[in-house]
């Protein structure tokens, strides 16, 4: 299911969806979220993320990464996450899931996922 959330931003056009999926993932203020992840990254957030540079953003606050669960004859979808908080890879795209739900400003709950990060335990 898709659950509109824009992160709490005011910013209208908000497009940075690794800001936007860190902001609800973590509970972070949006300034807080980019701030942290401009120290990372190594273009304007605008013009997207690298996966390496996210996820050493992500490392560095305790979360890690964990392949998509594998099924015979389809890929794997967000709602296909175990229960928890986690921050979704898809094409092109992070979304934060939360129970198997997206949470983000467009549905992109039939964008498979190819694995996500995890808060560690």
């Amino acid at each position: 299911m898709h659950i509109f959330n824009d992160g709490n931003t005011t910013r209208k056009g908000n497009r940075y969806c690794g800001v936007r999926a860190l902001a609800i993932a973590t509970g972070m203020e949006w300034s807080k979220a980019e701030r942290l992840l401009k120290q990372f990254v190594s273009m304007p957030l605008s013009k997207g993320i690298y996966k390496d540079e996210y996820e050493a953003c992500l490392n560095s606050i305790g979360w890690h990464w964990v392949s998509a669960p594998k099924f015979v004859g389809r890929k794997a979808y967000a709602r296909d996450l175990p229960e928890g908080v986690y921050i979704a890879r898809q094409s092109k795209h992070y979304v934060c899931v939360v129970n198997g739900d997206c949470h983000d400003t467009f549905d992109s709950t039939r964008k498979m996922v190819y694995g996500y990060w995890a808060k560690a335990a």
